[in-house]
């Protein structure tokens, strides 16, 4: 029996106390021992063991010093065991008794009869105390009576309590209200309770923690949203990152995206237990939280699918949130109201984002997908808050996309209620000024250079300019079957079309030229020289107008790609 003084004391020393206050509640408990002779030749009682090795770890035979009944030292072998063991305790230390006990007493005090048995006497009218192979909890107010049954049970740690045909979990511990007590009594800082992390080998200090996390009432009812009240609107508080943009078509104008919501929010109607400061997982179905639906457009739009292929619901304590102690919870929780604290859902999501290009001027201009994210079933009783206090997106992905290079993410929170949602932004600009204006411009400057070669070299003339033109087509043959297909004309078909008019336009001069060059051969010979000058000027003119053309037309074509018309 005085073994089980032993495992209170270990639990007692979790209490911080002055040596002064210790040394004033130490009784003398060998003194009360009876004077036993044992059956195995020993003449006193061995009750407890001195801290001791033998020389031989491995020797079966080897003894270890006890302390004796008469206060002497004894032996006796060290792979033996003893029934009982002493050691000095404060009488101050008060025991807690938790679990759904009623009128019985919650604290308690540990108390020594003269004969050395020893029991928990109450504050105001209970008791626990052994009698035969039981420990029994009683209260001189009422009939009732609690027993722990069991040779050799301890009433110290989590154990379950009978009272006639009723079951109950009681914890008696004399751990402080800042330590959580293991099923045997063993008291550990209450932050390792529910913290994810098994710290006890029997695992008491994560027991049930997911199971009870979220605690509802019987009729709560999982599709009705937890609303301010009859008529206030509840309030999700959310943060979003698009991760992933898959590629963007524009023949079937579609953006593939794959986002990632964070929501928060509150539900008066639950209680929360035991959160701790690392996010703990439950399971969603359990309670109501917010599904996403979408539609295409600002505000307005055709409804779009959208695909969460992952979501976790979690609990994570809010810093600065005070925690209420139950002594009514056999495991010591602490309870937070749902008003308090948030719950929380993350989910990935895939959608197919429908994009109206407006192609006209291609290959530049800005072009923008809309997107609107609502509640489903609830977009009139709960609304969108930001978490953030700036509304600013970030991708931190490759922002070329494939045709396309994506410029700017820009999102509002709708306020009107029949359109509460998420707007989602997505402006492109299409790149193209390497593979279509680089080689067509190069193009038409080769067949440019053949006006500078001399007039009476035509057919070199003529050749060049007929290749570069030739090429320019094949190239607008190209970019015709590989961009964007539309039923209407496009910048990057203006383009080409003139610089190809330009490229024709210079075979012309060519053919002119060489035209007049030849008729001055016919002339007189006093004719030949002037024939040949108006030649010259012809080309010169040419070469200016023609130059004067391409100038302006780059820098139209300047002024369209930085949106200036």
């Amino acid at each position: 029996m005085l073994m089980r003084v032993e495992r209170m004391y270990s639990a007692a020393e979790s209490t911080s106390s002055t040596k002064e206050q210790v040394l004033k509640g130490l009784r003398k408990v060998g003194e009360n021992f009876p004077k036993i002779d044992s059956a195995s030749g020993f003449s006193e009682k061995s009750v407890s063991w001195i801290l001791s090795q033998p020389s031989d770890d491995e020797d079966l035979a080897a003894e270890c010093f006890t302390l004796l009944t008469n206060g002497s030292v004894g032996s006796r072998p060290c792979v033996s065991e003893l029934e009982f063991s002493i050691c000095r305790k404060p009488t101050w230390v008060r025991y807690t008794l938790y679990g759904d006990v009623g009128n019985f007493d919650r604290y308690y005090f540990l108390k020594m009869l003269p004969e050395g048995r020893f029991y928990f006497e109450g504050i105001r009218t209970s008791n626990i105390s052994e009698e035969g192979d039981a420990w029994h909890l009683r209260s001189h107010l009422h009939r009732r009576t609690w027993k722990l049954s069991g040779r050799g049970a301890l009433p110290l740690g989590r154990r379950v309590w009978h009272s006639d045909n009723k079951n109950a979990t009681f914890t008696l511990t004399s751990c402080s209200v800042l330590h959580f007590s293991t099923n045997d009594g063993l008291c550990i800082p209450g932050s390792q309770r529910c913290d994810g992390k098994k710290d006890l080998a029997d695992g008491s200090d994560e027991w049930r923690c997911r199971e009870r996390l979220v605690e509802k009432p019987a009729d709560y009812d999982s599709t009705v949203p937890p609303t301010n009240g009859r008529n206030a609107q509840g309030v999700v508080f959310y943060d979003y990152d698009l991760f992933n943009i898959n590629h963007i078509t524009s023949e079937k104008g579609e953006a593939h995206l794959d986002l990632g919501f964070a929501l928060d929010w509150q539900d008066h109607r639950v209680t929360l237990w035991d959160v701790g400061p690392n996010p703990v997982i439950f399971s969603c179905e359990d309670i109501w939280y917010p599904k996403i639906g979408m539609y295409a457009g600002y505000k307005t739009g055709a409804a779009i699918d959208v695909e969460c292929y992952s979501s976790s619901c979690y609990v994570e304590k809010i810093k600065g949130v005070s925690e209420q102690l139950d002594l009514s919870d056999p495991l010591m929780g602490r309870s937070l109201p749902g008003r308090k604290q948030n719950l929380s859902v993350f989910s990935e999501c895939r959608v197919t984002l429908p994009c109206h290009f407006e192609f006209h001027r291609f290959p530049f201009g800005s072009h923008v997908c809309n997107g609107t994210f609502y509640f489903l079933r609830d977009t009139l009783k709960m609304m969108w808050r930001r978490k953030a206090t700036v509304d600013d997106s970030e991708y931190e992905q490759n922002n070329n996309l494939l045709d396309f290079r994506l410029v700017n993410i820009t999102s509002e929170t709708s306020i009107t209620p029949l359109s509460e949602g998420k707007n989602l932004t997505f402006l492109v600009i299409s790149l193209h000024l390497l593979n279509s204006f680089g080689p067509s411009a190069l193009m038409f400057i080769i067949c440019y250079t053949t006006l500078f070669i001399p007039i009476s070299d035509f057919n070199e003339r003529v050749m060049v300019s007929l290749t570069a033109m030739l090429v320019l087509a094949a190239l607008f043959s190209q970019a015709t079957n590989s961009y964007v297909k539309t039923p209407y004309f496009k910048l990057i078909d203006i383009w080409y079309a003139i610089i190809i008019a330009l490229c024709f336009l210079i075979v012309l001069v060519n053919v002119g030229v060489n035209r007049v060059r030849l008729q001055g051969e016919h002339e007189t010979v006093e004719n030949v020289p002037k024939e040949r000058g108006r030649a010259n000027r012809t080309n010169m003119v040419c070469e200016i107008l023609i130059l004067l053309v391409f100038v302006i037309l780059v820098v139209v074509f300047i002024m369209f790609a930085a949106e200036i018309v």
